[in-house]
């Protein structure tokens, strides 16, 4: 993404847990990070799996429900959610010749029923979740 949109840095931060929770009861530091955009390909796992204060579980790869990434640009955004198992893509512009990269790119509604319903195999996600989701991506049930 950063190549497609000729962004100088990638920057990123946890939502889930709230940074202020996780800086002052915690690690004494923010469960973010800023890379140029030359370094994301071999620093953004190391990045990810940083031990504040020397704990594993206070790396971000382990410790973020929810996590927010996006470039300089400003014309691409991840949203990722570790409890549906997915992550929602926001782009303006561009030729979007990365979707290709991977068979993983779906739409919304593809994405509840190829990787969230899954997850729940002993229960259906309701009506009021699978609305709620899809109307926060612009489409409807």
């Amino acid at each position: 993404m950063a190549r497609e949109y000729d962004d100088a840095y990638v920057a990123g931060f946890t939502v889930d847990p709230e940074a202020d929770a996780y800086f002052t009861k915690f690690y004494n530091s923010l469960a973010a990070f800023q890379l140029s955009a030359g370094e994301v390909e071999e620093r953004y796992a190391d990045v990810l799996s940083y031990e504040p204060n020397l704990d594993p579980t206070g790396a971000m790869l382990f410790s973020a429900d929810i996590m927010c990434v996006w470039g300089s640009s400003w014309r691409w955004a991840v949203w990722g959610e570790r409890q549906v198992g997915a992550a929602v893509v926001h782009t303006v512009g561009g030729s979007l010749q990365w979707r290709k990269r991977s068979e993983f790119f779906v739409s919304a509604d593809e994405a509840l029923r190829s990787f969230v319903e899954p997850n729940y195999s002993r229960q259906s996600l309701t009506l009021q979740f699978r609305r709620e989701f899809l109307r926060n991506f612009g489409q409807s049930v």
